[in-house]
């Protein structure tokens, strides 16, 4: 990358994706249209004191006119507008279906894997569907609601589906055998994010708290006592995570290390997150400057971090299934390692050529990708958000030799951004603000080179 002097303001690469970022200062918040953007025009007002992080600045994507929202992994996008999404690739394990990807499938935004089972979330809203779904009682194996719409995100757990809707409403189908279905807290609404994991489900709220149910043979529902300010969760089979917003990480459930079930733990220390995975028996976390940390094992009890490819970098998201591992990188291609189902190596499984990736899912023994126009997905939280001082400050994760711009605009109709000076990354939380906030709502973008 070529340097460029943080005094001079450089054309748009050509390219490269846009993060938006949509505001709202804290003392008018009281009374507001709240998701006004998110929820497709469904206007509501709050009257609580204090919103959490998540609902005062929320990052969207952008490609060219269209524009979508993404919160802590959960794809939303305004109403009118239309995003184009990618097409679907899948390989490995076809035992049952599960990489059989419909005939004309496209304009996907979002996938989710499972163990034999696959979804994709389509620009339009619906969800569409394919594999087996396997059960210790099939008699409790529901199917997709009829007619499922206004979705917004989408994740599979072992052997059952969630699908987050605009309203902030739950649906579930597919195996109930441990209650990952019909165990649904009764009222769960207002849902920000959701992760499906082998029999259990997390769910992140707007006020930062996590609501868990499902299976709890091994502690992963029982969200530990105090948990506030999260900003993303992450289900593995029998374990749990949750990203705050300080860059930390909580971990619950357990993890088998080849010879007994042991409570999870992650490397310390452990800062400067912005995203979590977890898979069957392992987990990962994407640092801030762009690196992975591994911990956990592979079902041939091989270490997860030695497995792990040395000298990745410029990591943009990461994925766990099954006994696999993966990473996005900046460039829009896909390292992975880790084992199948057969105890083969994946690391070399990718298909060639495979670029432009903007979304990727990994199940118990394949993987499934969106490759097309798409940005990439990078599911990157906004940290430490707040109005104060008479301005909007915000942290956001940077790499270093990266240089970021924010610009600002008060509407998206026939939207003119304003551009504030060029900071450069340094390779960990970069203080942002914005002194010259005078109108209640401000939508922000910050572009990368």
């Amino acid at each position: 990358m070529s340097t460029i002097p943080l005094t001079t303001k450089p054309a748009w690469p050509t390219g490269t994706g846009s993060r938006y970022f949509a505001g709202w200062k804290e003392t008018d918040m009281h009374q507001r249209p709240e998701y006004n953007m998110s929820r497709q025009g469904t206007a509501r007002t709050r009257t609580a004191r204090g919103p959490h992080p998540l609902e005062k600045l929320r990052s969207l994507f952008e490609d060219n006119a269209p524009f979508a929202l993404l919160a802590c992994g959960c794809l939303l996008w305004a109403p009118g507008q239309s995003l184009a999404g990618g097409n679907v690739v899948a390989w490995g394990d076809d035992s049952f279906g599960q990489t059989s990807t419909p005939a004309g499938l496209t304009n996907v935004l979002a996938i989710a894997a499972g163990e034999y089972h696959s979804l994709a979330l389509k620009a339009d809203g619906t969800v569409v569907e394919w594999g087996f779904v396997l059960s210790l009682y099939p008699n409790t194996v529901t199917e997709m609601p009829a007619g499922l719409s206004g979705v917004i995100a989408i994740s599979c757990g072992g052997s059952h589906s969630l699908a987050l809707k605009a309203d902030g409403t739950v649906a579930t189908w597919g195996d109930n055998s441990f209650g990952q279905l019909d165990g649904q807290p009764v009222g769960l609404s207002n849902v920000v994010a959701i992760s499906g994991g082998g029999t259990h489900n997390l769910a992140l709220l707007p006020d930062g708290t996590v609501a868990a149910w499902g299976d709890n043979s091994h502690g992963q529902t029982d969200v530990p006592a105090g948990l506030t300010n999260v900003a993303a969760v992450a289900a593995g089979s029998v374990q749990s995570l949750a990203l705050k917003a300080d860059g930390t990480v909580a971990a619950w459930g357990s993890y088998w290390d080849g010879q007994e079930w042991l409570p999870v733990v992650v490397p310390e220390p452990l800062t400067n997150v912005t995203a979590v995975a977890c898979g069957d028996n392992h987990g990962l976390a994407l640092v801030a400057d762009g690196t992975v940390l591994a911990w956990g094992r592979f079902a041939n009890g091989s270490d997860a971090a030695a497995s792990m490819p040395s000298g990745l970098t410029n990591v943009v998201a990461i994925y766990c299934g099954g006994s696999q591992a993966a990473a996005l990188l900046a460039d829009g291609t896909l390292v992975a390692w880790g084992i199948d189902a057969r105890f083969q190596s994946v690391q070399g499984s990718i298909p060639p050529g495979l670029t432009n990736v903007s979304a990727v899912a990994l199940g118990d023994s394949y993987m499934v990708a969106v490759e097309g126009d798409s940005p990439v997905q990078t599911r990157v939280p906004l940290f430490n958000s707040a109005w104060s001082g008479g301005a909007y400050r915000f942290t956001l994760p940077t790499q270093s030799g990266r240089v970021y711009q924010l610009q600002y605009c008060d509407s998206l109709d026939g939207a003119n951004w304003t551009p504030l000076p060029l900071v450069a990354g340094s390779g960990g939380l970069q203080s942002m603000a914005d002194c010259t906030a005078i109108a209640p709502q401000r939508f922000y973008r910050v572009r990368r080179w």
